[in-house]
């Protein structure tokens, strides 16, 4: 894995215009004008922003995974998912997010976490990671506070 840190021999492209098409709190929809090392010139290339996000992958004392059931719209379908989300407020350190989410989400708590590192969702048109942790012993501590 690489980020922006990393020293590279692929040349970045140049973005000779941005204007934002959409913006508010959870999305913003970004189009750009960019010109790639060949000289080719793209326009539009849209990029979509959204805030980063945390999933946790608790286990139980006896190795059983934690997972939730949930309906998302945008694929239409109820899915089994890891525990995780975004952070309430802004500069929400990952940690505290993925302790806040796997109890809001299951009502499991643990007290051994483990950061398992970082990964872009979809590097071509997103800007967001996902931020995984790895939580030891986990346990039931309160009801889950499901969304409405």
């Amino acid at each position: 894995m690489s980020d922006s840190k990393t020293a590279t021999t692929v040349a970045p492209w140049k973005v000779l215009s941005s204007k934002y098409a959409y913006r508010d709190r959870w999305l913003a929809l970004r189009s750009d004008t960019v010109e790639l090392p060949n000289g080719h010139v793209l326009d539009p290339y849209h990029v979509i922003e959204q805030p980063d996000w945390v999933a946790a992958l608790a286990l139980t004392h006896d190795g059983k995974i934690v997972l939730v059931e949930e309906y998302r719209h945008g694929c239409g379908q109820t899915v089994v998912e890891l525990p995780g989300g975004t952070a309430d407020k802004p500069g929400e350190p990952t940690l505290e997010t993925v302790k806040r989410e796997l109890l809001e989400e299951t009502g499991f708590a643990a007290d051994e976490w483990h950061a398992l590192g970082s990964f872009f969702t979809n590097a071509p048109r997103f800007t967001n990671r996902v931020h995984c942790f790895l939580a030891l012993d986990a346990r039931r501590q309160a009801a889950p506070k499901l969304d409405a």
